[in-house]
């Protein structure tokens, strides 16, 4: 297993972010974060730890502030608690993002965005209860 993205996935990253920071969208994107974290439990050898769909694209600011407030990190969907991505067995599409201007939304393997819905919510829902 390889030591970070691939240089196909942080190109789809960066393409699904435009080159702006995906929680702001105000600053340049320039960091690549793992929304569930490699030292919390992630690890290289999950297969999914860095596709698309576990990444986003931060500014420095935003990346620092996700790593200081690990809570508020988590509401917006930018970090992950381990067990909750063990359960959904790596599929942490599932957990959708909520950015600055309070738009929520699923990121894909295949590095789309899409506004996340009541569907996705449901089967979600069903998925898992």
């Amino acid at each position: 297993m390889t030591d970070g993205p691939t240089d196909e996935t942080r190109e789809l990253i960066l393409h699904r972010s435009k080159g702006w920071c995906e929680l702001c969208r105000v600053q340049p994107a320039t960091d690549a974060h793992h929304r569930r974290r490699k030292g919390k439990g992630g690890s290289n050898a999950l297969p999914w730890m860095h596709l698309a769909d576990n990444l986003v694209m931060l500014c420095r600011y935003c990346h620092q502030a996700i790593h200081s407030m690990p809570t508020e990190a988590r509401r917006l969907g930018f970090q992950i608690r381990v067990g909750v991505a063990d359960q959904l067995a790596g599929e942490v599409w599932r957990i959708p993002i909520l950015d600055q201007r309070q738009h929520r939304w699923i990121l894909t393997r295949i590095g789309e965005k899409r506004p996340y819905t009541l569907d996705d919510w449901s089967e979600f829902i069903e998925a898992n209860y």
